[in-house]
């Protein structure tokens, strides 16, 4: 994933001619050991949209899979 990311930011400053930081904190991931953890990051994910104020309701999100909840 580091990778991934340094490609993309290079790419990304090269074509607008920047050099800033295009990701804001360094790629991290932790264990989901749980089911409580796992419905709290599924919670997460669908309502990230509507704190964002890009949505109203999760599932109005084109990108979500929230409907099949």
């Amino acid at each position: 994933m580091a990778l991934f990311n340094k490609r993309y930011a290079n790419y990304y400053n090269t074509k607008y001619r920047l050099t800033v930081h295009v990701y804001e904190k360094r790629f991290y991931d932790k264990m989901i050991a749980d089911k409580e953890g796992m419905l709290e990051v599924s919670r997460y994910i669908h309502l990230n949209p509507v704190e964002a104020k890009m949505v109203r309701k999760p599932e109005y999100s084109p990108w979500s899979s929230y409907h099949f909840f």
